[in-house]
């Protein structure tokens, strides 16, 4: 036979108008304002940061951005298309990854500048020439 008696010895808070908690809701589970003797979690507050702290990002953290889609809209490509011949040449690069580059939201890598100027067919320092 199964010991039930655990199920009938625990506190059951009283149920009030307006909660939506069914009677029998142990207290444990109950908001923290039922809780008897027992410490409340205090909101974290964040802390106040001052200018001097704040580090800037580098102006020109992504210098060929625009270049690769000003390039990409002159050969009349998609995004999806130069992905597909990125990934021809086994870059692994994802539309997502080309579109935070080309709006300077992430920096290309190294690898990514090599595959690139292989698929435009222009050397890499023409990547980095406005």
């Amino acid at each position: 036979m199964r010991n039930d008696s655990n199920l009938f010895n625990r506190q059951v808070a009283p149920l009030r108008p307006g909660k939506k908690c069914s009677p029998g809701t142990p207290l444990e589970k109950q908001n923290d304002s039922n809780l008897v003797g027992k410490a409340k979690a205090k909101p974290r507050s964040k802390p106040e940061r001052s200018p001097e702290s704040v580090e800037a990002k580098p102006v020109y953290s992504n210098l060929i951005g625009r270049k690769i889609a000003k390039l990409r809209y002159t050969r009349g490509w998609t995004q999806d298309t130069l992905v597909a011949k990125l990934q021809v040449l086994q870059c692994n690069i994802t539309r997502h990854i080309l579109a935070n580059i080309e709006t300077k939201r992430s920096v290309a890598t190294s690898v990514h500048c090599f595959f690139l100027a292989k698929v435009f067919g222009v050397s890499i320092d023409e990547l980095f020439r406005p």
